[in-house]
């Protein structure tokens, strides 16, 4: 939504219509113009041709983590293939994920809280219980109890989410594979410290399309 104030035009794709609900009153509250569409990320290009919006685009931003959802590298792969698809020559790719080589074991098969939010509209207690994925060890099983107050309505969730944590290495060797040449590589969301791969467990990196890069 930080683009679309500086007057960037803004698509924004979630295959939750409960995120895509909380992000239109998040932008009608802040005034800001911004497209949101519910759809598959592994689907991109048939999802914003079925919408009827105009791409290439200049950028494609994944933030929070969302690549985690992508499992197996077939379906990541995919998702790199139809990012591609929509974005311009010159196009760029912003996203992070979390640093399989950093997995901490003391944090693995016990109770944590993880969020607490108290805003004006919105209240959120999350717990979590964390353990690893029998067959592969770099997915971890995200087990989420909610508590969330809206607008002044209760609800109480509790979900799954299984979660990709990514090597370093094999990241770099997908996206070269799928021509996105790494630009920037960093340890924090921010931005602001390089990445090592033994300190940092976010690695945020920016991209670009090789047949934009001259190599």
């Amino acid at each position: 939504m930080e683009f679309a104030k500086l007057g960037y035009r803004v698509v924004g794709v979630d295959v939750s219509q409960k995120m895509l609900e909380l992000a239109k009153a998040k932008a009608a509250k802040a005034g800001i113009e911004v497209r949101f569409i519910h759809g598959d990320m592994t689907q991109l290009f048939s999802v914003l041709s079925e919408e009827n919006v105009a791409f290439p685009f200049d950028a494609v931003i994944c933030m929070g983590n969302s690549l985690a959802h992508l499992l197996d590298e077939e379906s990541f792969r995919k998702t790199l293939d139809e990012i591609s698809k929509v974005l311009c020559s010159s196009g760029v790719l912003v996203f992070w994920v979390k640093n399989a080589k950093l997995i901490r074991d003391d944090l693995i098969n016990r109770l944590m809280v993880d969020s607490l939010i108290n805003e004006p509209d919105l209240s959120l207690a999350l717990l979590c219980y964390t353990s690893r994925d029998k067959a592969d060890p770099d997915i971890l099983i995200w087990n989420s109890i909610y508590l969330i107050k809206d607008h002044g309505n209760l609800d109480f969730q509790v979900r799954t989410h299984p979660l990709k944590w990514f090597r370093h290495e094999k990241l770099a060797e997908i996206l070269k594979s799928q021509r996105f040449k790494v630009i920037h590589t960093y340890g924090d969301t921010l931005g602001q410290k390089t990445f090592e791969e033994e300190k940092h467990d976010t690695i945020f990196l920016i991209c670009q399309k090789m047949d934009a890069v001259r190599v």
